[in-house]
């Protein structure tokens, strides 16, 4: 594609058309466009994608105590998790 983009870029370039012109005619940004033709990106694509391997997540150990120490000093202990979070959400 960005060989036949690139030979339409200067065909039309002769023609007289304008780089901003020629970009929208392809569906492209005119600099990606100028780019391609000034030769700084490669004529072929490149590989966009390496291989990867999924894994199962160890699951972290979430359990309490929670403690959670205000920046005044105060210090409060011993809430479960769903008592911290609504606490959290009220104080901010």
């Amino acid at each position: 594609m960005r060989r036949s983009a690139i030979e339409y870029f200067w065909s039309r370039r002769e023609e007289g058309a304008t780089i901003a012109e020629i970009g929208p005619e392809l569906g492209l940004h005119w600099r990606t466009l100028y780019g391609w033709a000034r030769g700084n990106a490669s004529p072929e694509p490149t590989a966009g994608f390496s291989p990867v391997e999924i894994i199962e997540a160890r699951s972290a150990d979430v359990g309490g105590p929670y403690v959670v120490v205000h920046r005044s000093g105060v210090r409060i202990e011993g809430l479960d998790l769903d008592a911290l979070v609504e606490l959290l959400r009220r104080l901010s």
